[in-house]
């Protein structure tokens, strides 16, 4: 990161924001590579992360997750995705998106996925309508409409994913100023995770 001009940006979720935040990642599935396709997507939501834990206030909230989780995954059409595309990995100078960085995840799948991991980070950073308004200014970008049933796979696996629990990206959160607690942000995600079950 220090190779490129720009600072991390984490202390806000205004409608600029998310609206500049969808923006850049529609620009990023936009991207043909041609030959050069990168691997296809790994899911980090293997079934030994799906286990209740410890903190967890709503069990049954879970347990529908990881049932969904155990359908096939839905038909997609591919799209170059970043994979790991969230506010932790932005740079931004002068109002603007300045560098993208982190890109060892990039693969090819569905482009709910990447649009899931970056609404996830929102949801635990600034709260569920946060990660509202970033889905839903990403989809009056790409194709204005959204397939439920996509909508709710994608997410969960991505919401499953910071199982066993997410307070690993909250340390870094909190070294950069901001006041969020353990247990805001697992809170939080089991917010998301209701929110996403029932289809927003």
């Amino acid at each position: 990161m220090s190779w490129l001009p720009g600072r991390l940006r984490l202390d806000s979720a205004a409608e600029d924001v998310l609206e500049i935040l969808a923006q850049a990642l529609v620009d990023i599935h936009h991207f043909a590579p041609g030959r050069n396709r990168p691997r296809d997507y790994q899911s980090w939501a293997p079934p030994s992360k799906r286990v209740i834990s410890p903190w967890v206030q709503r069990p049954t909230l879970w347990g529908q997750a990881f049932e969904l989780l155990e359908q096939p995954a839905p038909a997609y059409t591919g799209t170059f995705l970043h994979r790991d595309f969230h506010l932790g990995n932005l740079l931004w100078s002068q109002g603007r998106i300045s560098g993208v960085v982190d890109w060892v995840e990039t693969s090819w799948g569905p482009a709910d996925l990447d649009v899931a991991h970056a609404a996830t980070y929102l949801a635990m950073l600034h709260g569920v309508e946060a990660s509202a308004g970033f889905t839903d200014a990403y989809r009056r970008r790409a194709d204005g409409c959204r397939d439920e049933e996509q909508f709710r796979y994608w997410n969960v696996m991505d919401i499953v994913g910071y199982l066993p629990d997410p307070v690993k990206v909250v340390q870094p959160w909190r070294d950069s100023g901001l006041d969020i607690s353990d247990d805001l942000a697992r809170s939080r995600l089991e917010q998301r995770l209701e929110y996403v079950l029932r289809a927003g």
